[in-house]
């Protein structure tokens, strides 16, 4: 398939836009791993100590934070590669101007 008529720069800049979704996605994986680990010990031995009853809430609220953050960015990526794909400038462009600025 050719590439669009856009210069080695533009592309490149798109290739690293979208490598860096999948990047904060291995991240976020990992961090789920490490959240149902803990959870696991912190439940297991909830009655051992009263600070676990703490950070079985907290680490839920992190998680539930975290979680909200990759879904705004999966659809901000929605936004950027299939809704607007032929904005002028790019995906830079699309995500320092317009709507999608306050993000």
């Amino acid at each position: 398939m050719a590439a669009p008529q856009e210069s080695a720069d533009a592309l490149n800049s798109e290739r690293y836009f979208l490598s860096s979704d999948f990047i904060s996605g291995v991240g976020y994986g990992i961090q789920a791993v490490l959240y149902a680990i803990a959870t696991y010990y912190l439940w297991r031995r909830r009655s051992a100590r009263r600070v676990y009853a703490f950070l079985l809430p907290f680490l839920t609220i992190l998680f539930l934070v975290s979680t909200t953050t990759q879904v705004a960015q999966a659809h901000l990526m929605e936004l950027v590669f299939v809704d607007n794909k032929s904005f002028p400038g790019g995906p830079w462009h699309i995500t320092s101007s317009g709507p999608l600025a306050a993000w």
